[in-house]
């Protein structure tokens, strides 16, 4: 580096050095070569530790270079192993979240449009597992920022759905174990000297089990649209009080019906048959 560049300020000779760096990445990825890289920026230790206590300008320079892997991933113009994409994001997406504000203030050529796709679609090529510490950082952010953080919306309906297909899939399975297993034992209920207590029994878990599943699905679907709806506005304050709204009414069912059965408690039988 000569004495003339030297003589520049910190933040035009880190903004040269990054205008190089992705010079040469665009050549990389249009060879197809540019698999050794991603796994060398997964590695900047340093650097992320420099992102952490740097300066807003400096971060933005950092992430510059981000920003053109997460859309070369998203539109596979880069094609890396899991390993890599996993890599990639738990080093980098947090930075991204932060430094995205500036990033939509100076652009310097970059379409902000193709990376909120991008980031979407890389996240979504992850296991659920994944998915899920990653767009749990990406609420966090999007409930306080606002606009200032990544549109993630519509990859994140689609994890949503998907990891609502997969649990269901599994509540379907424990509910028709539950299912027969109650058969089961009212059918054995029969076979007991007092039938008719044991059968009434078995019925008022039944249906308990069953107000309980009912109260819980109403509570989930209301938390689903809501959540879905505001989301796709980029509204990130009514998110908050939509969840706050929906996580009060269901703590409030829980004390009514606690309360109730506190009060009632007096009203349950107390003949030994019953309690046998």
């Amino acid at each position: 580096m000569t004495k003339k560049e030297m003589s520049k300020p910190l933040i035009a000779r880190i903004s040269k050095q990054v205008d190089n760096i992705n010079f040469l990445l665009e050549i990389l990825l249009d060879r197809q070569m540019a698999e050794e890289f991603v796994d060398l920026w997964v590695n900047q230790e340093n650097l992320l530790k420099l992102h952490k206590r740097a300066s807003l300008m400096v971060r933005y320079e950092l992430s510059r270079v981000s920003v053109i892997l997460f859309i070369a991933m998203g539109t596979r113009k880069l094609h890396c192993c899991s390993e890599a994409r996993s890599g990639l994001l738990q080093a980098w997406f947090g930075p991204m979240l932060l430094d995205f504000g500036w990033l939509q203030r100076c652009k310097k050529g970059l379409d902000m449009k193709a990376l909120e796709e991008a980031m979407g679609q890389t996240l979504l090529t992850l296991p659920l597992k994944q998915q899920y510490v990653l767009f749990m950082e990406w609420f966090r952010c999007f409930s306080r920022n606002g606009s200032e953080c990544p549109n993630l919306s519509k990859a994140f309906q689609i994890w949503w759905r998907r990891s609502f297909l997969r649990g269901s899939e599994t509540h379907a399975v424990e509910s028709s174990l539950e299912l027969w297993y109650t058969a089961i034992l009212v059918l054995l209920a029969g076979y007991v000297k007092n039938a008719t207590i044991a059968i009434d029994a078995f019925s008022i878990c039944l249906n308990f089990n069953t107000w309980e599943f009912m109260i819980c699905v109403g509570l989930f679907g209301a938390a689903i649209v809501r959540v879905a709806n505001e989301l796709g506005r980029g509204n990130a304050k009514p998110l908050k009080f939509a969840i706050k709204t929906i996580m009060s009414e269901s703590i409030c069912i829980g004390m009514v019906f606690f309360i109730l059965c506190l009060g009632c408690c007096i009203k349950f039988p107390t003949c030994l048959q019953v309690m046998n």
